[in-house]
């Protein structure tokens, strides 16, 4: 059975109230009898039968008793009435091609794949950095608590990010050059299609939206309106409330703001008294760090400068084109 055929059947059956289960169990049945012909060509063949005595029983012999009778509904409603069931599928667009079918299919396979590369490099690039994330989270955990030791590790887990992060680094920005450098020459193969549809697209876009203006500024005066007298109407409710929520908050706040600055100030000392500690792991690391970042760009400069010329080329040489279809749109 196509993909058309099934869609068709699966909306005659929808608006019947049959289960595509149930044309499947019939399908099974019919391959059984050994009949040459289609599910969809048996359904019509036995709609057409205008005896109810004849109909059920030349269902039952094609798709089986309890499938037969579960599909009567749809039976019922005549060859005719199953081939406009058809008709209104296709009609109301619900229809879709083989092609398109499979292309959806693909198109799927694709997306999957696609994530689930995503989500290797996610793992690849988490597992990395794990590790000095956990030793930076227990530090702080500890400092906040006081416990001994804690400096130490948060230095150690300051260090080992730095490192990671030096590790990883280049592979990431060589990936995203590579990225970008693809999609500017896309960009720069496109430009004519992309100026010719945009600028029709955007005069579309601005005349409907004039067109629209006057019953969007009666709509949106309409709304603020009815909001301020809502407003003005609720206000005499409104104000003791809020007097009473705001003096609350600021009791409460008054109350707890000593324990609030003390553990504030207990944190950021400790806090930098961390870093100070991890600063000359993380000056050391530097010099490297910036060597790859500057390494991998000027690797790139080439490849960048080249966009960038055959953009600019691209651009002047169907500027003509482009003013052309500009000055053709404007009505």
């Amino acid at each position: 059975m196509s993909a058309e055929q099934y869609q068709k059947l699966e909306y005659a059956a929808g608006m019947s109230g049959v289960s595509m289960g149930t044309l499947e169990k019939a399908a099974k049945n019919l391959q059984e009898t050994g009949s040459e012909l289609t599910l969809e060509q048996a359904i019509a063949q036995v709609a057409a039968i205008e005896d109810a005595d004849e109909r059920a029983a030349a269902a039952c012999d094609l798709f089986g008793s309890k499938a037969a009778y579960e599909m009567v509904p749809l039976l019922n409603a005549g060859a005719d009435g199953i081939q406009g069931m058809y008709n209104e599928a296709e009609q109301l667009g619900i229809i879709m091609s083989n092609d398109a079918v499979a292309a959806g299919a693909a198109f799927g396979d694709s997306m999957s794949r696609f994530n689930q590369t995503l989500t290797g490099v996610k793992n690849n690039i988490v597992a990395e950095f794990l590790p000095s994330l956990s030793g930076i989270m227990d530090g702080l955990t500890e400092l906040v608590a006081g416990t001994d030791g804690a400096k130490e590790k948060f230095s150690e887990g300051v260090s080992g990010f730095v490192s990671a992060l030096n590790e990883t680094l280049p592979q990431v920005l060589e990936a995203a050059s590579l990225i970008i450098t693809s999609l500017l020459g896309a960009i720069t193969d496109s430009l004519p299609q992309l100026f010719a549809s945009g600028t029709s697209i955007l005069l579309e876009l601005v005349n409907g939206i004039i067109s629209l203006l006057p019953s969007i500024i009666t709509a949106g005066m309409d709304c603020l309106t009815a909001l301020l007298q809502g407003i003005t109407d609720a206000l005499p409710e409104m104000v003791p409330t809020m007097v009473s929520v705001i003096t609350e908050m600021i009791t409460n706040l008054t109350a707890q703001l000593p324990t609030i600055v003390g553990m504030g100030i207990q944190l950021l000392t400790s806090l930098i008294e961390g870093i100070v500690e991890a600063l000359p792991t993380l000056v050391a690391a530097m010099p490297e760090i910036i060597t790859n970042i500057i390494s991998t760009l000027t690797e790139n400069i080439p490849l960048i400068i080249q966009c960038g010329i055959d953009l600019l080329t691209s651009l002047i040489t169907n500027l003509p084109e482009i003013i052309a279809a500009i000055v053709a749109a404007i009505p």
